[in-house]
């Protein structure tokens, strides 16, 4: 009985300080991430833009966004019925 319990002791006391180590090491961890901070984001390129615009673009572009415009209305009307065309020229 004597025996067992020296052994209960000498468990217990290995277990106490496996267990300080343990908590020593990752209070040293955790004190270092705290100083050193946050890890920084990794680098990365600028991004291009999808599309570049140009001066000499944007006078082009004019009058071929009003034609597209003119066609998608005119395809837009062509599936309607010729009672809802009076009706909208009567508008």
């Amino acid at each position: 009985m004597r025996n067992s319990f020296e052994d209960m002791k000498k468990t217990l006391e290995s277990q106490q300080h496996a267990i300080i180590d343990g908590v020593d090491q990752n209070t040293e961890r955790s004190v270092q991430k705290v100083l050193q901070g946050p890890r920084p984001l990794p680098p990365s390129a600028p991004r291009a833009p999808r599309y570049a615009k140009n001066d000499d673009d944007a006078e082009d572009e004019g009058p071929a966004k009003r034609r597209n415009v003119f066609r998608r209305a005119l395809k837009g009307l062509s599936m309607r019925s010729s009672n809802d065309l009076q009706r909208i020229e009567g508008m």
